[in-house]
């Protein structure tokens, strides 16, 4: 599980799914750094379907978004609403996500990205020196070298990435120290 930063975003309370009251109240979560191709990225993380990843992380256990998971062997034209998102469960480093908004918000026009990710463990292999992998196609180069291994797992999180350092932040949110 990546460790949390000392980072904190400040969210609007969503009174639905598609109208922000400004005004409204306030809600204070965790901001987790994290990676996309090689650039800093955070993100909170509201549901996990694993219990004990959720206890550990103080989340939300859903066990009902595992029913994302599509049958495997899935054909590769078969799209889902799961992206991927690569853990190192020694906690080496911070996760690395397959995909991110460009920028978070309604301005996004990355039409690969999801805040819903199935979880790829990532496992350094005994004669590896371990390293800062901080993209997709760096672990994957990783495994190619046989350096990490890379195994799917069934765990789905639901973890929206809210900065980017292309993009900022989200809108009507504030990172702080």
């Amino acid at each position: 599980m990546a460790r949390v930063t000392a980072l904190l975003i400040t969210l609007m309370l969503l009174p639905s799914c598609s109208s922000l009251r400004p005004n409204g109240p306030r809600v204070t979560l965790p901001a987790i750094a994290g990676w996309y191709d090689g650039m800093r990225v955070y993100y909170v993380t509201t549901e996990i379907t694993d219990p004990t990843m959720a206890r550990n992380a103080g989340v939300t256990y859903a066990p009902r978004l595992e029913d994302a998971v599509p049958e495997y062997p899935k054909p590769p034209e078969l799209r889902t609403v799961l992206e991927r998102v690569y853990k190192f469960p020694g906690n080496e480093q911070d996760a690395v996500f397959a995909s991110a908004p460009t920028p978070p918000g309604p301005e996004s026009s990355d039409p690969a990205y999801s805040p819903l990710w199935l979880a790829y463990m990532v496992r350094w292999n005994d004669h590896s020196r371990p390293r800062a992998l901080t993209s997709e196609q760096a672990i994957q180069a990783a495994a190619d070298a046989n350096e990490v291994s890379v195994e799917r797992t069934s765990i789905v999180i639901n973890c929206p990435i809210i900065w980017t350092a292309s993009g900022g932040a989200l809108p009507h949110s504030l990172l702080t120290h």
